[in-house]
């Protein structure tokens, strides 16, 4: 798994992203969920990037530098709103330099955690605030 590296603004300095293909009210709703790292998830920082090992395949999940900045913020604490914002204020320099939207910033960080909340990788979960 390539995590943003071959679809994302933020690491391409490209100027157009993939929809999250979220209708409003579930993007609304997405955006209110916490963000929780599987805690039977081998994980380790190797190079400012993250290498993940899913447990039930024993696959190797690379994440490039900029999914290992959403990783980092993803304390099981925050929604993705507030990872959102965060991504926003670490790449504020990019913005005013107009390499990449603050909409492509939100559309990435929605694609990114939506990938690895799938059926399929089960990396992370979305929960209810309780």
């Amino acid at each position: 798994m390539t995590v943003m590296q071959n679809r994302s603004n933020l690491a391409n300095n490209e100027f157009t992203v993939p929809s999250h293909g979220l209708s409003d009210n579930e993007k609304d709703e997405m955006l209110k969920k916490i963000v929780m790292k599987n805690e039977d998830i081998a994980w380790r920082v190797l190079d400012g990037e993250v290498i993940i090992i899913t447990p039930e395949d024993s696959v190797q999940h690379y994440i490039n530098e900029v999914g290992s900045t959403i990783w980092g913020f993803a304390d099981g604490k925050r929604t993705v709103q507030d990872i959102i914002d965060l991504m926003k204020e670490e790449y504020r320099e990019n913005i005013e330099k107009n390499l990449v939207s603050p909409e492509d910033i939100e559309n990435d960080v929605i694609i990114f955690l939506s990938e690895l909340s799938s059926e399929e990788k089960k990396i992370i979960s979305l929960e209810n605030r309780e």
